[in-house]
């Protein structure tokens, strides 16, 4: 199969760049040329790179040319609280998906759009797929209209279109101010992480199972739908540093502050049952073991 990665250079499309390569496909990558390269160093050779910023019309003459069998869109902004650009919110979330999918419009190709759970703002209960979306940030604003569209597109023109909307991915090369990061290298150093508070929650989702899912979802069965990626438990900072801890066992309990934040919930847990019961994905890894996973891969790659 030939594949069409946007937003290669980040945390999760590097992965599936790197994930889908070792599967045998014929992997297409679009990076801006200022791309930081520096989780493909290894295997960017072995790629089809095209420089063009996503923003750029001209993005869909690069997909008509390629003619890949799918196109993986992961390429974002605002997921990052210094990311706050209003404009390029817009042009890189919206603009940007456009140009792809009408790139699309002429091929026979599978289009995986990445959404977010931030799409869905502050729920009490568990999240699923068919409920009111009410998000909170601009972020999350665009994301939403991002997956209406490509519902849109699937329904109108018989693009095969489907969103998988992550939840809180962590795993390997990932950012070193995001929260595993943050406390896997500070125990792996000798130090205390200092982390907000121990109470605050998340649907905590491994890489390698949310790579299974975009896998499951390239037959194009799933044209139209949205589907969650998430491991359908909520999870504690106070759990993710125990599972850490697990490995260092001398050493000593974070230092919490900020507990006071009121912009987070209280409650942060997806359903993930409608994908598994349209492909048979789920989620293997258990918090546990995708922390052991990232200590070896970091440990490797020292």
């Amino acid at each position: 199969m030939k594949i069409f990665i946007t937003g290669a250079a980040g945390f999760v499309g590097a992965y599936l760049t790197r994930y889908f390569l070792e599967k045998g496909h014929e992997i297409h990558i679009l990076l801006r040329e200022q791309s930081d390269t520096w989780r493909l160093k290894d295997i960017v050779d072995n790629v089809h790179v095209h420089h063009m910023d996503i923003r750029d019309e001209k993005v869909r003459e690069i997909v008509k040319h390629v003619q890949p069998d799918a196109v993986i869109h992961t390429a974002v902004y605002g997921g990052y609280h210094y990311q706050q650009d209003q404009g390029e919110l817009q042009e890189t979330i919206m603009q940007g998906t456009m140009s792809l999918i009408e790139a699309c419009k002429e091929l026979d190709c599978v289009f995986v759009n990445t959404g977010s759970s931030s799409e869905y703002g502050k729920k009490q209960e568990v999240m699923k797929e068919d409920m009111l979306l009410e998000p909170n940030t601009p972020y999350g604003v665009f994301k939403a209209a991002t997956t209406l569209y490509c519902q849109h597109m699937a329904r109108e023109h018989s693009i095969k279109a489907v969103t998988l909307r992550l939840f809180s991915v962590y795993g390997y090369d990932e950012q070193e101010h995001r929260l595993f990061p943050t406390v896997l290298n500070a125990y792996a150093q000798g130090k205390t992480p200092t982390l907000s508070s121990p109470d605050f929650v998340r649907d905590f989702i491994f890489l390698e199972d949310v790579a299974a899912a975009y896998e499951a979802v390239l037959d194009g069965k799933g044209t139209g739908q949205i589907f969650n990626v998430c491991s359908g438990k909520e999870y504690k900072i106070a759990d993710v540093v125990h599972a850490v801890r697990e490995h260092f066992p001398k050493s000593a309990e974070p230092t919490y502050g900020d507990e006071g934040r009121v912009f987070e919930p209280a409650h942060w847990r997806g359903d993930h049952s409608k994908l598994t019961t349209a492909t048979g994905w789920q989620p293997r890894h258990s918090l546990a073991e995708g922390v052991k996973k990232t200590l070896a891969w970091n440990n490797e790659r020292a």
